[in-house]
């Protein structure tokens, strides 16, 4: 039998983790959010009004 290595053990672990993480709803939902949340500061940041925005895409 093979000893198991360092490297093999924490990659199950990692990849272990990163499954959990994907299917967990509520991290799904926090990254909506957060996208969500992201893209309304940086309209914010750089377009002050729907007039301005209206003007650019003309």
């Amino acid at each position: 039998m093979e000893p198991i290595t360092t490297t093999a053990m924490i990659g199950t672990i990692v990849g272990y983790l990163a499954k959990t993480i994907k299917d967990n709803k509520s991290v799904q939902d926090f990254f909506k959010d957060f996208t969500i949340a992201s893209v309304q500061l940086l309209w914010h940041l750089f377009i002050k009004s729907v007039n301005e925005y209206e003007n650019i895409i003309a």
